[in-house]
């Protein structure tokens, strides 16, 4: 994998992702309707918290997909070990950050 395409081994795994999205992007629509109803900051920092941990809970899902898929697809086309685990890390820590 070069980093530019998607591919999800796992069907399930697409479909949670892109489940959770819908979800966040409907969360995300709630919150621009509460902001112009003018609701509690309170309130609406509440719906942003649950927005981040579903917004990391998706990637979470993507990062696991992309080491799997790198990893096996590397190993499979014989790529250097090392270097896909250097690839996997920083996709990682760039993730992190």
């Amino acid at each position: 994998m070069d980093g530019t395409e998607v591919k999800f081994a796992n069907q399930e795994a697409q479909e949670v992702l892109l489940l959770r999205l819908r979800n966040i992007r409907g969360h995300i629509l709630g919150i621009e309707k509460m902001i112009q109803e003018g609701k509690p900051c309170v309130d609406i920092l509440t719906q942003m918290i649950a927005v981040r941990a579903s917004i990391e809970k998706a990637a979470h899902t993507l990062m696991e997909e992309h080491a799997q898929g790198c990893l096996e697809e590397g190993l499979s086309s014989g790529k250097d070990p090392r270097e896909l685990t250097v690839q996997v890390v920083k996709a990682v820590l760039d993730f992190m950050r």
